[in-house]
């Protein structure tokens, strides 16, 4: 039988449409509040510095999901299909 494993921080994936200045606002709300809660929050590389989050890890799209236990998605119809696509 194998042990659990004593897990790190959880960590969350924003994807946002960063076009829209309420899916920002949302999204810094929502970073604030997941590592207040001691979550690792990670953010797209193409879209970090629109949103200028600080404390978050910024990642390529590439493997960004990787190791995520969530994907929070905010935006429209393209940014869900492309979180699912993630």
């Amino acid at each position: 039988m194998t042990e659990p494993t004593t897990s790190t921080r959880r960590t969350v994936l924003l994807i946002v449409h960063t076009g829209r200045k309420e899916a920002v606002e949302v999204a810094c709300a929502v970073a604030s509040r997941l590592m207040a809660e001691d979550m690792t929050v990670r953010l797209l590389d193409d879209e970090a510095p629109d949103l200028a989050i600080t404390g978050a890890e910024v990642v390529p799209e590439a493997g960004g999901a990787d190791g995520c236990e969530l994907a929070v998605v905010i935006g429209g119809d393209g940014t869900i299909l492309r979180g699912a696509a993630l």
